[in-house]
């Protein structure tokens, strides 16, 4: 009998402390099937799931279709970005931000709306959120499990240990370390730092920024893109993740004054993304109107808000550049700042000297400042030596770009000129020598063939009072310069190419 009873008191016991058990988050994670995908990376990574087992925080967590739809960075290194210090449930969350157990990550942003609570561009799935329990640790640590339909990308790579909550301006001083496809921010960056306006990205708080891609860029925008047009692509006092951002709803920018007044709004058609800038009070640079862009790359977090990349600038319309007075060439090459290198190099050789001829009509083929790192990265040679030699003989490889004579040529009559697409038939007569080319044209885009080199023409035809500007990608250099038995083209000139090889051969 007396087992019997002490069988019943430890029943009873069982029962009680039966009702009072609930599994923790990190249970509840592993029994759901619809967090399989989560609760297999949490597996793998031993600090965020040593983070869960034993800390007090707030989880949130995908379901298995938003990994589906994922196409952002490695996910091993995005899981400790779903977790946040302390336990909030709905109930707690206020639009604004919170700090994951990364402190090296983006804040995680909260937006609440009547209906729903999003966390960066992620909503959270009411239905099956706000599970709550606790870690029997001493004292006891409380969790909350929340389910959103979005991976959480914090998008700068993990691999960037000196980044540390990046802000706006971090981003674009350092965007390659950001995982944003092809897409380069460097004009915009440099347009920012000529107009003294580092501290509005670099400014605590909370701001929606529209970034242009440099793609969109053409030089009459590039020309109008002020300060003031900076300020228009800033939105303040408001963090912007596309999804919860009400739509066709016009929001302030920074650029509100007296003589230039933008507001911005959302819009979306057929699966992309747009933002319209609306200039109600502008001047005869920046006339009233509306501009379409479309978001290239959205929901980028940041410490001081969110960026989104666009296709090209706010508020500047385009204009015909031949509705305005040309340039001379030397202008256009200060001015583009994807040039640097080539203006540099002139002004160190007493090149540039050549391109204030009033009497005679210059052809320039410009390389961009990525056609000389080209050149460095075959080398192989570290940036001091290659900078010391490349400006000792840099005028022989400038003067291959250059054609001075009676008339300039458009890359239409370089076209017109050539029989077929890849054969060198069009001779150059450049100040170095004869360069013999073949052109094509797609579309309006233009390519030159010269020797075993595809060089594309990135931007054709800038008409300037003393000739015309082709920018191209390639430098009129290739592997022939760097051979022991090359044979120059110029047959006026010692081929300081190949010198040059030789002499950086020598010294490292």
């Amino acid at each position: 009998m007396w087992l019997i009873k002490i069988l019943c008191v430890f029943i009873s016991i069982f029962s009680i402390s039966g009702k009072y058990w609930k599994p923790t988050v990190y249970q509840k994670i592993r029994q759901s099937p619809r967090l399989t995908q989560f609760y297999s990376l949490l597996e793998s990574n031993r600090p965020a799931k040593l983070n869960l087992q034993y800390g007090e925080m707030t989880v949130f967590v995908p379901t298995n279709e938003a990994f589906e739809w994922f196409s952002g960075g490695n996910l091993n290194d995005i899981i400790n970005y779903h977790m946040a210090w302390y336990a909030k449930q709905t109930k707690d969350l206020k639009t604004g931000h919170l700090t994951t157990v990364l402190e090296e990550n983006p804040p995680l942003w909260v937006t609440k709306l009547e209906d729903d609570i999003f966390i960066n561009n992620a909503r959270i799935i009411p239905e099956i959120s706000d599970y709550a329990s606790e870690i029997n640790n001493k004292p006891k640590k409380p969790q909350v499990l929340h389910v959103i339909d979005e991976v959480l990308d914090p998008v700068v790579k993990r691999i960037s240990h000196a980044i540390y909550n990046p802000t706006a301006f971090d981003f674009l001083s350092r965007s390659q370390f950001w995982d944003i496809g092809s897409h380069r921010v460097q004009l915009f960056h440099r347009k920012i730092i000529g107009s003294r306006k580092e501290n509005l990205f670099k400014s605590e708080g909370n701001f929606t920024f529209f970034v242009p891609v440099d793609e969109g860029f053409t030089d009459y925008r590039l020309q109008m893109f002020d300060g003031n047009v900076i300020d228009a692509h800033v939105i303040p006092h408001r963090v912007l993740f596309t999804r919860p951002s009400p739509k066709d709803s016009p929001f302030e920018t920074l650029a509100n004054g007296d003589y230039l007044y933008v507001v911005v709004l959302f819009s979306g058609t057929e699966g992309k993304l747009f933002v319209k800038s609306h200039t109600l009070i502008g001047d005869s640079n920046r006339p009233t109107g509306e501009i379409v862009a479309e978001i290239v790359k959205s929901n980028i977090p940041v410490k001081n808000g969110v960026i989104h990349l666009i296709k090209r600038p706010l508020v500047v319309f385009d204009r015909r550049l031949t509705l305005f007075p040309y340039l001379p060439i030397m202008d256009k090459l200060s001015m583009d700042p994807t040039l640097n290198t080539t203006y540099i190099l002139g002004e160190k050789t007493g090149f540039n000297s050549i391109l204030n001829t009033e009497k005679k009509q210059i052809t320039y083929f410009i390389p961009r400042d990525q056609a000389w790192t080209n050149l460095q990265s075959f080398l192989e040679v570290g940036k001091p030596v290659f900078d010391e030699f490349i400006f000792k003989y840099g005028r022989s490889i400038l003067n291959r770009h250059v054609i001075v004579s009676n008339v300039s040529y458009t890359m239409e009559d370089l076209r017109k000129r050539s029989n077929t697409t890849d054969t060198a038939d069009v001779d150059l007569p450049t100040l170095g020598g004869i360069l013999k080319v073949g052109i094509s044209e797609t579309d309006g885009n233009y390519v030159i063939y010269w020797r075993n080199q595809i060089i594309p023409v990135y931007r054709a035809n800038y008409q300037c009072t003393n000739g015309i500007v082709h920018i191209i990608d390639q430098l009129f250099t290739n592997e022939e310069d760097f051979s022991s038995d090359s044979s120059s083209e110029d047959t006026t000139e010692v081929n300081h190419l190949h010198l040059l090889n030789m002499l950086i051969r020598v010294t490292i």
